[in-house]
């Protein structure tokens, strides 16, 4: 038991967590950022942003590296199996030349060799975004050159022996990817030139690739960097957008399969992640100057949008593999995880104020699989108003397993819910911690 509470208390200084609700923190083990992540189910994920991709078989908790054959920075991992996936991106070797890498995996990820490669020569390329099904593979490349844009969207129909399609517009750069079948599919792009900087496009295929044509254009002229357009399709007809113009966020979205698309801008500057689950429900993150790390959520097609997480740096990346469970990754080697659809399961349960700070016993206990976990918050004197309430969960070796609250709390009577299902039967601690008190007590969790 000493041994226990030693880890506890080390692991409470030295791991760092975040302001969520309804969003955990998750550990890779690796410093540096993310840019992708993918999950082939609940279990079995992918994350990565340099060199290593990161994989996990349960459902996030633990996770495992591998080193790619060549330098790279990967930019998108996609599975079209349980077991085939690609992963693309590049590396530039000065400010006039870049690589772009495709790499493979037919074991699950367990070994990626790379496939195919391109160099640019006065530019700085990357493959932004790869698609693969039935022998069908599609790459998105962008970047800049030493005088205007360029980029392409390469496919093959033979599982990547060739590419004989080669769609190429001069001054875009290509982002992003999104295809419904091997043969209907749409790709944002960026338009850059001297005289014109920042117009957004998207382009749509019927036939593989073969041939591309305009369907959304956003002639407003972002200045200054170099934010992906992000675009995701659930069927033939809704489809959806997200990029940056003229210093703000855009959402768009179309069910008319691309003809024609309703635009919203939001206060907030940069947005580029973006995932949907299905015509109404979805995710957007990014940044912005004043709130970094936004996740927001809508469940009525992006009329309406519920902020449920900020700080802890810029969010690049968002997949869910149903409507209640899915991960977001970003800067600062941030990983977030939710399997409440990123809900909070935090709520008050009394007015009352109350007059010190108490850790109640969990009920029920022992558990299976969730139980609710109650403490109170009294009345703030340090002048803000509110207390930093910390409260995490450890197994019984002082590995921290969830975080189930950190945030600024008002004076009140509070109530978490903690869900184990995804975790081995077991002794559990959960920890209470503020700037004046700190308790611990113990649960258990029996399948």
């Amino acid at each position: 038991m000493k041994t226990i509470l030693f880890l506890l208390n080390v692991l409470i200084l030295t791991n760092i967590t975040y302001p969520q609700t309804g969003w955990y923190l998750q550990n890779s083990g690796a410093g540096g950022s993310f840019n992708t992540v993918y999950f082939i189910n609940d279990q079995t994920g992918f994350v990565s942003g340099g060199i290593t991709i990161f994989k996990t078989t349960n459902g996030g908790i633990s996770w495992t590296g591998k080193i790619l054959p060549d330098t790279s920075i990967i930019y998108s991992i996609r599975f079209e199996n349980q077991l085939t996936g690609y992963a693309c991106g590049g590396r530039g070797v000065n400010n006039y030349t870049s690589y772009q890498y495709l790499f493979k995996t037919t074991n699950a990820g367990d070994n990626w060799t790379k496939t195919f490669n391109t160099s640019g020569s006065m530019t700085t390329e990357y493959f932004y975004d790869v698609y693969s099904q039935n022998n069908f593979i599609c790459l998105a490349d962008g970047g800049f050159g030493s005088m205007a844009t360029v980029g392409s969207v390469i496919c093959s129909t033979n599982g990547g022996v060739s590419y004989p399609y080669y769609f190429n517009m001069y001054d875009e750069s290509f982002d992003k990817l999104s295809f419904i079948n091997s043969q209907t599919g749409w790709v944002s792009a960026r338009k850059e030139t001297d005289t014109q900087v920042g117009e957004r496009r998207i382009y749509k295929t019927t036939n593989s690739g073969a041939n591309w044509t305009l369907q959304f254009l956003d002639a407003s002229q972002y200045m200054g960097g170099s934010w992906l357009m992000n675009v995701r399709f659930i069927d033939l007809n809704t489809g959806f957008t997200l990029y940056r113009a003229r210093e703000k966020a855009k959402f768009a979205k179309t069910t008319n399969g691309g003809l024609n698309w309703d635009t919203v801008s939001f206060t907030h500057q940069n947005s580029n992640a973006m995932f949907f689950v299905n015509a109404n429900t979805g995710w957007i993150g990014g940044t912005s100057s004043t709130d970094s790390g936004l996740i927001r959520r809508t469940t009525n097609s992006g009329q309406n949008w519920q902020t449920q997480k900020s700080g802890n740096g810029q969010i690049n990346s968002i997949f869910f593999i149903n409507d209640l469970t899915g991960w977001a990754v970003g800067l600062n080697n941030v990983i977030l995880k939710t399997v409440t659809g990123g809900v909070t399961d935090i709520k008050v349960v009394s007015d009352e104020l109350p007059v010190s700070y108490s850790l109640s016993q969990n009920y029920p206990n022992p558990f299976n699989p969730s139980t609710n976990i109650r403490y109170d918050i009294p009345v703030c004197h340090s002048g803000e108003g509110r207390n930093l309430v910390k409260l995490t969960v450890f197994d019984a070796l002082g590995r921290e397993v969830e975080t189930l609250v950190n945030e600024h709390q008002s004076a009140g009577t509070y109530e978490a819910t903690f869900d184990a299902s995804q975790y081995p039967s077991g002794i559990y601690f959960y920890r209470l911690q503020t700037e004046s008190f700190t308790e611990t007590k113990r649960m258990t969790f029996v399948k």
